[in-house]
């Protein structure tokens, strides 16, 4: 009995033609009727997609650098378009040369002039201050350090224990201030802790007491160089008594401080201080005294 032909086994497929693997279902339910649903795909590679983008980016286009024209080059192009014959012609008419370049490298630059501010219409005076008390304190230095750069003195006899201290406490003092502007006359400020804020100023309209008070005097001033003379706050030796008793002080050179002896009250109902102005060879000089005191005048040749 012959044996069986066997039939010859298959060749196994090359790569070119393996197959994929045919995909696998999974059943979500129970129900046989329901659809077979295919699993979800695998993950896209993240590597494939970062390549994919950077591939649809634009390439960046490269700025040209700016031109880098050197002066000399704008220069020529200026000349063409505005005609080089004519700036030629020009330059040959003003006589200008090479050697005038030269000649300006080397020469000094020239000096720029500096503004000079125009002189003022009305200058301003000098204010000097000749002599003042406060009480019966020589306040002259201070007074004179209190002007401004304007010429001007602003007094507040309320402050002034803050500039001279306190002389006499517990009293109504007085401010006394014998002052003269540059081309002008003397002038004589009077006032007191409780009179308010004074003003010495040039460009202000001279008040009549502050000159009358002088003028009074002004033979006498000639006679034994009393200026003035202040009782309170008021003029010393005014009426007609005042003028004999002012002559027999340049005799005696003594003064009591007393209203018996000046006749009246120069300050009612306050303590008082007399104060007198004296034109020496050196200057004004200024005395004064409290109440119930004596004044004796500086000796010397007036």
């Amino acid at each position: 009995m012959a044996s069986p032909v066997s039939s010859p086994k298959p060749l196994p497929p090359t790569p070119e033609e393996e197959l994929p693997p045919p995909p696998t279902y999974t059943r979500e339910a129970a129900n046989p009727y329901e659809q077979y649903v295919a699993p979800p795909p695998p993950p896209f590679p993240t590597d494939v997609k970062h390549a994919v983008v950077e591939e649809e980016k634009e390439p960046l286009l490269e700025t040209p650098p700016p031109s880098r024209r050197g002066w000399k080059l704008c220069i020529l192009e200026f000349l063409l378009s505005c005609g080089l014959g004519a700036i030629l012609a020009l330059w040959v008419s003003s006589g200008f040369s090479v050697s005038h370049c030269d000649a300006g490298l080397s020469s000094p630059r020239p000096e720029i002039p500096t503004y000079q501010p125009p002189p003022l219409a009305h200058p301003t005076p000098n204010l000097t201050i000749h002599a003042a008390v406060y009480a019966d304190r020589d306040i002259t230095t201070q007074m004179q350090g209190m002007v401004t750069v304007e010429q001007t003195l602003t007094i507040d006899p309320f402050r002034m224990n803050l500039i001279a201290g306190d002389p006499w406490y517990g009293t109504v003092k007085s401010v006394v201030v014998l002052y003269q502007y540059e081309g002008r006359e003397m002038e004589m400020l009077i006032t007191h802790e409780r009179g308010g804020i004074s003003h010495i100023d040039h460009r202000l309209p001279v008040e009549s007491r502050r000159v009358e008070i002088l003028k009074k005097h002004s033979d006498a001033k000639s006679a034994n160089g009393i200026i003035a003379t202040v009782w309170g706050i008021e003029d010393g030796f005014k009426g007609l008594e005042g003028s004999r008793r002012m002559d027999g002080l340049g005799a005696t050179r003594w003064m009591p401080c007393t209203n018996k002896y000046f006749g009246f009250d120069g300050f009612p109902n306050v303590k008082k201080t007399c104060v007198v102005f004296v034109q020496g060879k050196e200057g004004v000089k200024v005395v004064a005294s409290r109440e119930g005191r004596g004044l004796r005048l500086p000796a010397g040749d007036y």
